[in-house]
C-alpha cells in the first residue's frame, strides 16, 4: 500500500493506493465466520473448510452432498481450495486418541466417550496434513469443525448439519 499527500492550496488530499487480491466469491458468510472466529487467515479459512468439505464428502452420498452443497455458497470454491486429505488410518493407542481429544479441545481421558472420539480421531487423523499445508496446526480442526456446522444448520436446516456431523464422525 502506498499513501501520498497532496497540498492543493489550504486542503490537503490523500490517496491511497493499494493492491488487494480478488477474493473467490465464498469469500463470505463461512469464510468470515471462521477468519473471525477461528483467527486464520482467507486462505486458510477457505482451505480448511474446503478440507472439511472434501471429507465429508467422499463419507457422503451424492444426494446428501447435494443438500450440503445446496446450503453452503461457494462450495466448489472451497473443494478446489482444499489440499489433498491423507487416506484414513486405523485408530491407534491412546497417545493419539489423546493428541485427538486435546485437538478438539477436550481431555486426553477417554471413559464413556470412546466411541464418540474414535471417529472424531479418525477425522482429525485425516484432516490434520491438509491442515498443515494451510499453515494451521491439527487443533484448528476442533475450532473449524463447530463453526462450519453451526453455519450449515443456519444456511441448510438442522437434518443438512446432521449429515455433515456423521459424515464427519461427530
Amino acid at each position: 500500500m502506498s499513501i501520498r499527500i497532496h497540498r492543493t492550496g489550504g486542503l490537503l488530499a490523500v490517496l491511497l493506493s493499494a493492491t488487494f487480491t480478488a477474493l473467490p466469491a465464498c469469500a463470505t458468510g463461512l469464510t468470515d465466520l471462521l477468519m473471525s472466529k477461528a483467527g486464520v487467515t482467507q486462505p486458510q479459512a477457505v482451505g480448511g473448510a474446503g478440507s472439511i468439505f472434501q471429507l465429508a464428502k467422499s463419507q457422503m452420498t451424492a444426494g446428501n452432498f447435494a443438500k450440503l452443497s445446496g446450503a453452503v455458497p461457494g462450495m466448489g470454491d472451497y473443494l478446489g481450495a482444499a489440499p489433498a486429505l491423507a487416506p484414513a488410518a486405523p485408530s491407534a493407542g491412546s497417545g493419539l486418541a489423546g493428541a485427538a481429544a486435546q485437538a478438539l479441545g477436550g481431555s486426553s481421558a477417554l471413559g464413556g466417550q470412546a466411541a464418540g472420539l474414535s471417529g472424531k480421531l479418525a477425522t482429525v487423523q485425516q484432516l490434520a496434513p491438509a491442515f498443515d499445508q494451510l499453515g494451521m496446526k491439527q487443533k484448528m480442526v476442533g475450532k473449524f469443525v463447530p463453526v462450519i456446522v453451526d453455519y450449515v444448520k443456519q444456511q441448510g436446516g438442522a437434518s443438512t448439519a446432521k449429515l455433515l456431523t456423521g459424515a464427519l464422525g461427530f
